[in-house]
């Protein structure tokens, strides 16, 4: 009985300290203060598996952006 109490203790401090830091409100996150006006009208994805296992994505999306806005850049990964 003893061992069973000290595992749901011990599963519900994990579970605390799991989702902890998703509930704590922060000022300093940058995507909770940041307003993006453009709107992604189409978003088509084909995927393609080779035999050999090989998997090649290509995504093709339409952005709307209304106003003007200045040069990003975009970091592509690469191949995984």
């Amino acid at each position: 009985m003893k061992r069973l109490v000290a595992c749901l203790i011990g599963l519900v401090v994990i579970t605390f300290g799991l989702f902890l830091p998703g509930l704590i409100p922060t000022s300093d996150n940058p995507a909770a203060s940041t307003f993006e006006p453009t709107t992604i009208t189409s978003y088509v994805a084909d995927f393609d598996l080779a035999a050999d296992g090989r998997l090649e994505v290509v995504e093709t999306l339409t952005v709307d952006f209304p106003a003007p806005q200045p040069a990003r850049h975009l970091p592509l990964l690469g191949s995984l």
